[in-house]
């Protein structure tokens, strides 16, 4: 009872809570690396320099190929976490080393901002982080927000992400959009949405303290908690950004098709012909 009293006076603050993750070693993924590293045994040169250019659908790489990477990248985030996860369970592990039940939290966010990048970038998306990572700015935590709030199922996130991407293909961004549109266009809407992430993260929280609390046996708890929730998430995430390229790539053959003219209706004339009668 008195775990569960104290997990309830938990006051969640998510930009705080994406902050403290982005901040993690190894959350940040760059975008070139990755890419070079997930496509280069699937592209010859030529085609590779346009992966790291444009993104590998736009570059034409087999929408089958763009699937596999996709899920070989979720079910390997999922394990890790899972792991993690598994172990901050055990007694004296990593929620009982930092002293605070947020602790398993953050590292599970972590990992969606991760993923979340990895989905990105496979699915033609620029760089997400300021200045390879060492930047965290306010733009930089709205934006990761929405793609959280994704994974989340918030409808109004998935809106966002799309207004968001409209931005980047207007001005045939190879980075993020000028702050100024960012906040113009983002912020409103993470606004919005940050108080539904920070009473999701609540519950997980409560959910990962309680199962810490049953010794040894809660780690099995948590990491099948973890499991059960971050795949399903990063499918979300991944289905949705699918759907965008697909419906741009669709837009676009559509406006590169030749118009075909349409068949010119003559109107016929009726011609009388008066005739003349012979005398």
């Amino acid at each position: 009872m008195g775990t569960s009293k104290a997990l309830s006076k938990i006051k969640i603050e998510p930009s705080e809570i994406v902050a403290a993750a982005a901040k993690i070693p190894g959350v940040h993924v760059d975008r070139e690396h990755f890419l070079r590293a997930q496509f280069d045994k699937h592209c010859d040169e030529q085609m590779l320099v346009q992966v790291l250019k444009v993104g590998p659908r736009a570059a034409g790489v087999p929408t089958k190929t763009i699937n596999q990477v996709a899920k070989h990248v979720i079910n390997h985030e999922t394990t890790q976490v899972t792991l993690i996860s598994a172990a901050a369970g055990l007694p004296g592990g990593l929620v009982a080393m930092l002293g605070t039940a947020a602790a398993d939290i953050i590292q599970f966010q972590a990992a969606l901002i991760r993923t979340s990048q990895k989905l990105a970038y496979i699915h033609d998306w620029p760089e997400l982080f300021e200045a390879k990572g060492k930047n965290i700015d306010d733009e930089t935590k709205d934006i990761l927000l929405l793609f959280l709030g994704v994974m989340y199922g918030i409808s109004s996130a998935s809106k966002g992400i799309e207004k968001l991407a409209g931005l980047i293909a207007a001005n045939v961004a190879k980075t993020l959009p000028q702050k100024a549109l960012t906040k113009t266009i983002v912020y409103p809407i993470v606004k919005k949405i940050a108080h539904l992430i920070g009473a999701r993260m609540t519950k997980q929280i409560f959910s990962s303290g309680i199962s810490k609390a049953i010794p040894v046996a809660g780690a099995i708890i948590s990491g099948g908690v973890t499991f059960a929730s971050f795949k399903p998430m990063a499918n979300r995430l991944n289905l949705h950004l699918s759907k965008m390229q697909a419906s741009k790539q669709r837009a676009l053959k559509k406006a590169a098709a030749p118009v075909a003219e349409k068949p010119r209706t003559i109107a016929s004339k009726t011609r009388t012909t008066q005739v003349t009668p012979k005398k």
